[in-house]
């Protein structure tokens, strides 16, 4: 019996004879409704707990519950979830179910960053030390003891010991700094000197050597006023001295009166006078002439002293003067030498110039001995300092050297007699012919060893010939070994008639004018004609049209002679260099402009130009504005190669994002002005990539606060 309505039924059964029996009623409840939606609690994830709770809190009797529609559980508590979205469905003892809105497990919050602090350490005035925490940002608070926590940074009035600083953000998450030390405030020891008093030295005050205590962070003063690292105390005049010690912490301590004993006095170092020896008195002499007086004694040794100021007798060296006062003090004076005993000089070594033609006397002069003392004699009475004897005529001289009285001797030295002229020359001449342009000339008389000959009065040659000499008046000079000279009466050389070798110039092809040019400088003159070939002559003196080559110009007068034939090349015609080939670099928002590079043609002798007006030989062309430029090539001809066109691009908009604010309202980068970008939308980050401003419609409104108006810390930030 099927769709049945909810309500009582009996059955009744009958056989086939007709009886029947009839059931106890049969009830057919009501159709079951589903369950409640369920209400729910949450238990988000703690620093402590990274995981979530999902609890129903509208639990009956007969009801199963599930995280996932699969798997369900009479217990109304879901522990352990991960952050996720979650649904709870309920499902009743008729299997209907209802299922809850989404519900959020949200991640695990994350400990603040552990907190940079500052220490201020107790002093021998403030007894107690400070923490200031230095890297505080908005919701944490901070405890010194892990359990008390404040919202300020600054933990003061704190006693010597070791704490740790623990940040607390609103989650409830912590970290913890490294142990953090207090020092103790501690007064250092009084010190502990040894004193160098005064002697009867060149020192005349003491010295006070702090020997305890020492170490780092340790200042000393003996004026309570000005301190210093170094433990010695020098150049201290007589007086009562208090040593002031000073540790790192400003606390200083003071020791008993410390007292430098006034110094004993020196006596003056001496002054003396000295006499040397000489060839007569062989020891030297000296005498103090200061301090004289009571009660002072004199050494050379420094051990045997003597009342009298003199000290005679003195072998050659070096002595020193002691002063011993009566209170046993000295000085001792600077070196005093004592010279050897002179003896006779070295016998001089001399030069000789001898008379000349020009200069009729002699000279001797004393190459050594020289020196400080030394006088000098050719006669052995007349005694001169300088070392030449100048103005000698011809005869025999002895040199004597004295110093100190003592004398040496030379050998006759000889001033010799003046020399004679050499005789006037006679020559014989081999005149020019048109075959032979050029003579020669040949000395008979006089010849032989010694003598030397020119046509010039300059350029002498041993030679008695001259050859290849050309047309004209000469006269000969004739030296001899003394140097004089005769000069014989003039000598002509006749002019064959041949013309002087040409002088030419040469205008040579170009990149335009493909031929040469040779032009004939001179000579000139009447029936004079010229050749390039040697063969066929011409009057005109320039030969133009030519083809690259060497060519031979001769000059012809009118008797036939020609000249010694002149060179000229002509050279090839030049080539245009080929065209370059180049890279750029362009402008950045660091480099304002542009680079050109060239890497090729670049051998020897081209240059470039950008403007084809300034060429320079270097490869690379930099600081070039934008533009458009067109680059040539031109070689040592001053051909052309054919122009590249290039682009130096303008600097990119964004170079002018400013790089920076400083909204101080000085009127100078207040503010983030991008207006010539004409942006629709700014954001701003902060270094963690947390967004901490934005604005649409944009209009240079941003001076360093957050979307709330707060002004923002010192820092980078990022935009978008």
């Amino acid at each position: 019996f099927a769709g049945l309505a909810p309500g009582t039924y009996t059955v009744t059964t009958q056989n086939a004879d007709g009886c029947t029996s009839v059931t106890a009623p049969i009830t057919i409840n009501p159709a079951p409704t589903a369950p409640a939606v369920a209400t729910t609690t949450v238990t988000q994830p703690t620093c402590t707990s990274t995981t979530g709770t999902i609890t129903v809190t509208s639990a009956n009797a007969g009801l199963t519950y599930s995280i996932d529609g699969a798997t369900f559980q009479s217990g109304t508590t879901f522990a352990g979830l991960a952050p996720g979205t979650y649904t709870i469905t309920t499902q009743n003892a008729g299997g209907c179910t209802s299922i809850t809105s989404p519900v959020t497990i949200n991640p695990a919050p994350s400990a603040p960053i552990t907190a940079v602090t500052t220490v201020a350490q107790p002093t021998c005035t403030t007894s107690t030390g400070t923490i200031t925490v230095t890297s505080a940002n908005a919701g944490l608070t901070y405890s010194i003891n892990g359990t008390d926590f404040q919202s300020t940074t600054i933990f003061a009035g704190l006693a010597a010991g070791s704490y740790t600083i623990t940040t607390q953000n609103a989650d409830g998450c912590t970290s913890v700094t490294a142990p953090i030390i207090i020092n103790p405030a501690i007064a250092p020891a009084v010190a502990t000197t040894t004193v160098t008093q005064p002697t009867c030295s060149a020192i005349s005050t003491g010295i006070i050597t702090v020997d305890a205590p020492t170490g780092t962070g340790f200042t000393y003063s003996v004026d309570g006023t000005n301190f210093q690292a170094g433990t010695t105390f020098g150049n201290l005049p007589a007086g009562t001295y208090n040593v002031t010690v000073q540790n790192a912490n400003g606390c200083t301590s003071v020791s008993p009166g410390i007292v430098i004993n006034a110094a004993q006095p020196i006596p003056v170092a001496a002054t003396t006078t000295v006499t040397q020896p000489t060839c007569a008195v062989t020891s030297g002499t000296i005498t103090v002439t200061d301090p004289t007086g009571t009660g002072l004694t004199y050494s050379l040794d420094g051990t045997t002293f003597q009342s009298a100021p003199v000290f005679a007798g003195l072998a050659p060296g070096t002595y020193n003067v002691t002063v011993q006062n009566a209170v046993g003090c000295t000085s001792t004076s600077a070196d005093i030498i004592i010279d050897a005993v002179p003896g006779a000089p070295a016998v001089a070594t001399t030069t000789v110039s001898q008379p000349t033609c020009a200069v009729t006397t002699g000279s001797i002069t004393v190459s050594t001995p020289q020196g400080t003392g030394f006088t000098y004699s050719i006669d052995g009475t007349n005694f001169q300092s300088g070392t030449t004897f100048a103005g000698l005529a011809p005869g025999s001289y002895t040199v004597t050297v004295s110093n100190a009285g003592c004398t040496s001797v030379t050998a006759p030295i000889v001033i010799n007699a003046v020399p004679a002229d050499p005789i006037a020359a006679t020559a014989t001449v081999i005149q020019p012919t048109c075959a032979s342009p050029t003579g020669s000339i040949t000395i008979a008389i006089p010849t032989g060893a010694g003598l030397t000959y020119s046509i010039d009065g300059t350029n002498f040659q041993s030679s008695t010939t001259f050859n290849n000499v050309a047309a004209g008046s000469y006269t000969i000079t004739v030296r001899n070994n003394g140097g004089c000279t005769s000069q014989s009466s003039a000598i002509t050389l006749n002019d064959a008639g041949v013309p002087g070798v040409a002088s030419v110039s040469v205008t040579q092809p170009t990149c335009i004018i493909t031929s040469g040019t040779i032009t004939v400088d001179g000579p000139f003159g009447t029936g004079f004609t010229y050749s390039i070939d040697g063969t066929n002559y011409q009057v005109d003196n320039v030969f133009a049209g030519l083809v690259p080559g060497t060519y031979s110009v001769t000059v012809q007068n009118g008797s036939g002679c020609t000249s010694t034939a002149a060179n000229a090349v002509i050279n090839d015609v030049p080539t245009a260099p080929a065209m370059a080939t180049l890279s750029t670099v362009q402008p950045t928002c660091n480099v304002p402009s542009g680079t050109i590079n060239i890497s090729g043609p670049t051998t020897a002798g081209l240059t470039y130009s950008i403007n084809g007006t300034e060429f320079q030989a270097g490869t690379s062309f930099t600081n070039v504005a934008p533009g458009t430029y067109t680059l040539v090539v031109q070689n040592e001809a001053g051909c052309l190669s054919d122009g590249v066109a290039f682009t130096i691009d303008a600097l990119p908009e964004f170079c002018d994002i400013p790089k920076g604010i400083s909204p101080n309202n000085d009127g100078k980068n207040d503010n983030f002005d991008i207006s010539f970008l004409e942006a629709s939308r700014l954001n701003i980050f902060n270094r963690y990539g947390k967004e901490v401003y934005a604005r649409s419609n944009y209009s240079n409104e941003w001076f360093g606060q957050s979307n709330n108006g707060d002004e923002l810390p010192t820092g980078t930030y990022y935009y978008v």
